[in-house]
Parts: structure tokens; C-alpha cells; sequence
């Protein structure tokens, strides 16, 4: 099952995984909650995002506010 975890560190950085999605899904279930969280610093497109049409357990973006 596709879930997003929000990480938030002791000094306020907001990490976003998205796990269990393949291609743009991730970007798109994540697109509201990176412009609610504020300014992006970086984005990690892991292999798992280039996997269209499979789903996976393992995080395929992961979003630096």
C-alpha cells in the first residue's frame, strides 16, 4: 500500500518520503504537501521512480523543505 511518511528533524527540516509509488504518481500525491510545507531545498528521484506501472515497497522520491 502507497504511503507518504513526513519526517520532521530537531532543527525543523522537513524530509517527505514517498513510498510505494512508481513513476510521477509520487510527485503528484506529494505536490500539496510540498507547497503547504514551503520552499523546496532538493529532490531525490530514487530508482524506484523510474519504475512506471510497477509498485513497490521502497521510497521512489524523497523531498528536502
Amino acid at each position: 500500500m502507497p504511503t507518504i511518511d513526513v519526517l520532521i528533524d530537531e532543527q525543523g527540516n522537513v524530509s517527505i518520503d514517498a513510498i510505494g509509488f512508481s513513476g510521477q504518481s509520487c510527485e503528484k500525491m506529494t505536490a500539496a504537501l510540498e507547497h503547504a510545507l514551503g520552499k523546496l531545498k532538493s529532490r531525490t528521484k530514487k530508482r524506484e521512480y523510474h519504475n512506471v506501472g510497477k509498485q513497490t515497497n521502497k521510497p521512489g522520491i524523497q523531498v528536502k523543505l
